[in-house]
């Protein structure tokens, strides 16, 4: 991985093992869950997007994806 976010996020996948992003998940989605919140759309939209980001930080190769996507973001390369 090159670019300019390379060795930020290398230091953070290495200080984050696969087991407290999944504890940490469990959390957050737990407490944004849309039924938990009478179905109120910011909640629920917010349950979407953390859902989305586990759904990234939880498989390595969308993790590697992702990286590859946003470096080429900062860099001006994917619009």
């Amino acid at each position: 991985m090159s670019g300019p976010l390379h060795h930020f996020t290398k230091d953070l996948y290495e200080l984050l093992t696969r087991n407290e992003i999944k504890q940490s998940y469990s959390k957050i989605a737990l407490a944004l869950h849309p039924d938990r919140h009478d179905g109120c759309d910011i909640k629920t939209s917010e349950f979407k997007e953390v859902s989305e980001a586990y759904q990234i930080l939880a498989d390595y190769r969308n993790r590697i994806e992702y990286d590859r996507w946003l470096d080429g973001v900062l860099l001006g390369e994917n619009g």
